[in-house]
């Protein structure tokens, strides 16, 4: 398995958008995935956030008040 580094990428409007979407790294593996149950109205939506082998990493997250 090749050695995964810090640098993770994700869509310059993804929050914007108000949909499910995912972060990688540079060669294309997802690193995170970030779903919201009740779908998506705004940017302070709580969200889910899954590893990328499948496991919960955050639940119930506020993208706009936590990664901001």
């Amino acid at each position: 398995m090749a050695q995964k580094f810090n640098k993770i990428y994700i869509q310059q409007d993804a929050i914007a958008k108000h949909e499910d979407f995912d972060a990688w790294y540079e060669d294309g593996d997802v690193f995170l995935r970030f779903t919201s149950k009740q779908g998506w109205s705004s940017e302070k939506d709580r969200v889910q956030i899954m590893g990328r082998m499948g496991g919960q990493v955050g639940r119930d997250v506020s993208l706009w008040r936590d990664l901001s």
